[in-house]
């Protein structure tokens, strides 16, 4: 029986206790990637969890599914760290876009210079000028690997119009830094009017092509699949 975790929609850092920085991550994929593990292989599924960003789409299925809320990077590097812990996982599909950069300190200019003002709640909008100091935040992906050594970890890697080899070359980066058994590369500019080109590359150097979220889908499933089995 599989344990499965995925990841999605984007998530969201706090500028003040009103406004945020966030994505335009819906959750589409990864909701379309629950709903075919648990419409192919819905027997062989223990548990589905579901760590989504507040506001994302849902999967349909609600049998075998747990939905887990998240909002910031933080929160869902915990919220994926615990999960790991607390039982084997069989797959984890990190298609959640997770902001790369945290709000550190927020900044009023006063003069020449800037001064720093308390952000926990809402910021004056009399204010004419503010800084706001990001801070890296960690890598989420990283962190997968190094807690399941043996799950089979599908990453996602999405750029702007760049060349197909460029696109390509960025995703075999990601994957051999953060150990992935798989990677989904995709560019803005084919994510329009319905269609959705990915390229599924794996650790063994095949790579598949799909031009919509229903074949990325069912191809990250089979390929899941077809790895847990090869192991046995």
């Amino acid at each position: 029986m599989y344990r499965i975790i995925i990841t999605a929609g984007g998530s969201k850092e706090a500028i003040d206790n009103v406004r945020a920085i966030t994505n335009a991550a819906t959750g589409t994929l990864g909701s379309k990637i629950a709903d075919e593990f648990l419409n192919s292989y819905s027997e062989d599924i223990e548990e589905l969890i579901y760590i989504y960003g507040v506001g994302s789409k849902l999967p349909v299925h609600e049998a075998k599914v747990r939905r887990v809320p998240v909002e910031s990077a933080v929160d869902l590097l915990d919220t994926i760290q615990r999960e790991l812990k607390l039982s084997k996982t069989d797959i984890v599909i990190h298609s959640m876009a997770v902001s790369d950069y945290r709000v550190d300190r927020v900044l009023e200019k006063q003069g020449d210079a800037y001064k720093e003002i308390d952000n926990s709640t809402k910021i004056s909008s009399d204010i004419e000028e503010l800084a706001v100091i990001l801070k890296k935040n960690p890598k989420v992906i990283k962190s997968i690997k190094e807690c399941a050594p043996r799950t089979v970890l599908v990453g996602f890697k999405l750029l702007s119009n760049v060349s197909e080899k460029e696109l390509l070359s960025v995703a075999k980066r990601l994957m051999d830094k953060n150990n992935c058994d798989f990677v989904l590369a995709n560019d803005l500019k084919d994510i329009k009017d319905g269609k959705h080109k990915g390229y599924l590359i794996s650790k063994t150097g095949r790579k598949e092509t799909f031009f919509d979220k229903n074949e990325i889908a069912k191809g990250i499933v089979k390929n899941c699949i077809d790895e847990l089995g090869s192991r046995k």
